[in-house]
């Protein structure tokens, strides 16, 4: 026998006719991040009782029929504080309350699967409860009390990573992968996308451009799944480096702005005989959402200089004129 309380309601004297604890595992079945408590359990209620189970119902509710749906109704309700006790003995472990300001277990809940009650007599009534718990263990005990420990926010964050390599021996790499959070979180009460940068966020490999970056955020909101795609180019766009200097005693700042993608031409025409050269350069620079226009305006005019400077003296073929000479880059 035992003495189990949820939202308010003890059922004392209650039997056990299933205790399933089961270990949750990550989606590569490698690592147990919490436990599934799957309960139920059958208690008598009597009048003799009710002063026990519910005393603030009792005294609303002349009839038993109608005490019975309003225990019903708190005993369904999800996310409340569940307790089981046998002999003194809590056998849910829980976080202590003023510590956690999300939801009572690790996964949404405590879940309250069913509530059948069947009548005995004109006042006795037998309840069949079933409710399922989840449940981030790690104990500790002091002075005689067993709680839990607050961990990380986080359970798992697994992922799968895939190498392409195209017939030019270049990489396109993608991970997509998932990561769970508690609910029963921190004092900072996060939510899984106040993670996302943490948990799914990756720098950029050494030549390499980000194609696309996914997240979707699982219904149940404690969740994410993510994919990125990099992908390995032979030159990276074009950046510069500015300098900022701030009144003492703040250091300068340096500021990089770079493309994210680049193209352009350079075209070269003389006239015959060997005349004056023109030069004509074009170049289009593609930023993201949060690149100043100025700098990049700035970095394309830098880019078109010194491809100016560099081209060399005239070179004169046979027949004399140099041919219009197009370069892309």
């Amino acid at each position: 026998m035992s003495v189990i309380s949820y939202n308010d309601i003890v059922l004392p004297h209650a039997f056990h006719t299933k205790f399933l604890q089961k270990p949750m595992l990550d989606p590569s079945n490698t690592d147990w991040y919490c436990t599934m408590f799957d309960i139920q359990v059958e208690a008598i209620i009597t009048p003799d009782y009710l002063a026990i189970i519910a005393p603030d119902l009792a005294r609303a509710h002349a009839s038993a029929a109608n005490l019975m749906n309003s225990i019903r109704d708190q005993l369904l309700k999800p996310r409340r504080q569940l307790s089981i006790k046998v002999n003194g003995v809590e056998l849910i472990p829980r976080v202590a309350e003023k510590d956690v300001p999300g939801t009572v277990d690790a996964q949404n809940g405590p879940q309250p699967q069913s509530c059948e009650i069947t009548q005995l007599t004109s006042a006795t009534f037998l309840i069949t409860y079933s409710i399922i718990t989840y449940v981030w263990e790690k104990r500790v005990t002091a002075d005689g009390t067993e709680t839990l420990e607050i961990g990380h926010n986080v359970l798992f964050n697994r992922w799968s990573e895939t190498q392409d390599i195209d017939n030019c021996d270049y990489t396109t790499f993608t991970r997509e992968g998932t990561f769970i959070i508690r609910s029963d979180n921190s004092p900072d009460g996060v939510i899984a996308d106040d993670m996302r940068s943490a948990m799914a966020v990756l720098a950029l490999r050494a030549n390499f451009n980000r194609v696309s970056s996914s997240y979707v955020v699982d219904p149940n909101g404690l969740g994410i799944r993510y994919r990125i795609v990099d992908r390995e180019v032979f030159q990276n766009p074009p950046s510069i480096t500015s300098t900022i200097t701030l009144p003492p005693p703040f250091p300068p700042i340096a500021i990089t702005t770079g493309a994210h993608e680049a193209d352009g031409e350079y075209t070269e025409t003389t006239a015959k005989g060997g005349g004056m050269r023109i030069g004509f350069v074009r170049i289009r620079l593609k930023g993201s959402r949060t690149t100043d226009s100025g700098r990049l305006i700035a970095l394309a005019f830098a880019v078109a200089a010194a491809k100016l400077r560099t081209r060399g003296p005239a070179m004169t073929p046979p027949g004399g004129g140099i041919p219009p000479t197009i370069f892309s880059f």
